[in-house]
């Protein structure tokens, strides 16, 4: 796996994100082995999607 980008650097790739491909990124964050695996990257794509 690569490292994680810097929040801002994430930030700005998130908000050049289609939002159909945002909610498929919140979806599949929402799964537990899969938010266990990419635990850092599924904390900025909540917080970046408002996930609550």
């Amino acid at each position: 796996m690569k490292t994680l980008k810097s929040k801002e650097e994430f930030k700005t790739a998130w908000a050049a994100t289609a939002e159909e491909d945002r909610a498929g990124i919140m979806k599949d964050c929402d799964e537990d082995g899969i938010r266990d695996a990419h635990g850092d990257f599924c904390k900025m794509a909540f917080e970046l999607g408002g996930h609550q």
